[in-house]
């Protein structure tokens, strides 16, 4: 079994960058901000529509 990590320094330096950004729903970010709603929205609507009456 191996014990090394696998998690490249690099790659994880760039996403703490972004990490502070990602909530802001006017940052950079904001069309994936948009795009949960919509996914929520459809996701319920979907499980709705399989619930035994």
């Amino acid at each position: 079994m191996s014990t090394g990590s696998t998690i490249d320094p690099a790659e994880a330096a760039h996403f703490e960058k972004l990490a502070s950004l990602w909530w802001d729903e006017s940052g950079p970010f904001w069309p994936l901000h948009g795009m949960n709603s919509l996914r929520s929205t459809y996701i319920r609507d979907q499980i709705l529509q399989r619930l035994p009456d």
